[in-house]
């Protein structure tokens, strides 16, 4: 949610109670940002050129990460959100590859491709 795009809030007397079995910290971890659907196995390799900022960097609470002997870094996690995901990886550039999933690789694809065309 955009604070600014908010025009209108009401207070109601209405309430809920959540289920005892949900947990925010839990339900929070899983996403990837504020998205949170299908939760995807991410497995990501990064150059070695740019290992040491990888190795030092947060990409999820339950991220797995392990430099080749090549010196290239592969990262994974399991996180919805993969809108979240994509626009975190473009920031990475050409230093970045999706291994998988592959819906995440050819969403990525056609994303790029999407902002070529306005170029």
């Amino acid at each position: 949610y955009l604070l600014h795009k908010i025009t209108d809030i009401k207070v109601l007397d209405e309430y809920f109670e959540p289920e005892n079995s949900f947990n925010l910290k839990e339900y929070s971890a899983q996403s990837f940002g504020i998205y949170h659907d299908e939760i995807l196995n991410i497995k990501l390799k990064f150059r070695k050129e740019i290992a040491d900022d990888v190795l030092n960097y947060n990409f999820h609470p339950s991220q797995k990460i392990e430099q080749q002997k090549n010196g290239a870094v592969i990262v994974k996690f399991q996180a919805a959100g993969e809108k979240s995901i994509m626009f975190n990886l473009f920031k990475w550039g050409e230093n970045v590859q999706i291994i998988s999933p592959k819906s995440l690789k050819d969403k990525y694809k056609s994303y790029l491709s999407g902002i070529l065309k306005n170029i």
